[in-house]
């Protein structure tokens, strides 16, 4: 039975595009991993920057291929700020994510869905663009998501008001949706939260 359902999967192939930032890219490396052990073909794609440093910190699992994307900046070169790095990406990477998928739609085992992080909102649009299906990724489950709303509003984090709202943008659009979650977390901690709040 399970050699059917890996025989079905084969061929298929799906890109995988997190947030370039380590708690963004964990989860979803992690969720690669496990479509990879389904045997789907997995492309991860971060930035150039990111890919080299990942190298360097991991060993990372050769089920999964790589995929560099320009964010804007060149070798050793920095953003002033995040809010300044985030301004160059969100005006750079969609172009380069486009040329990604342009580039392994012409292989023998074409793309056929973008999981990408809700953080990245414009990325749905670049999927729907190529002509390929997109699922919006919540790295955060539900309850993390409600305590950044929660401290965006009290000011904790004044930069986070706009990021953490970006990800319902387009969210209506999404192919499909996807949580970080289990139901046994989510009534514990889910509990514990709002005694809190």
């Amino acid at each position: 039975m399970e050699r059917d359902k890996r025989a079905a999967v084969k061929g298929r192939h799906v890109l995988v595009f997190p947030l370039p930032a380590q708690g963004h890219i964990n989860p979803m490396l992690q969720f690669s991993k496990r479509l990879a052990a389904k045997g789907i073909k997995v492309t991860l794609i971060t930035t150039s920057s990111y890919l080299m440093a990942m190298q360097e910190e991991q060993a990372l699992p050769t089920s999964i291929n790589l995929e560099p994307i320009f964010d804007g900046f060149r070798e050793g070169e920095r953003a002033a700020s995040v809010d300044d790095y985030l301004e160059c990406f969100t005006t750079t990477a969609p172009g380069s994510l486009a040329e990604v998928i342009k580039k392994h739609s012409s292989t023998e085992n074409p793309p056929r869905c973008l999981i990408y992080d809700t953080l990245l909102p414009w990325a749905l649009d670049v999927a729907q663009d190529s002509g390929i299906y997109n699922a919006a990724t919540f790295s955060l489950n539900p309850v993390q998501l409600v305590l950044y709303i929660t401290m965006s509003f009290k000011g904790s984090y004044p930069g986070a008001y706009d990021l953490v709202f970006s990800r319902f943008s387009n969210i209506e659009k999404a192919t499909w949706v996807l949580w970080n979650v289990f139901d046994d977390l989510e009534d514990e901690v889910g509990s514990l939260v709002i005694d809190r709040l």
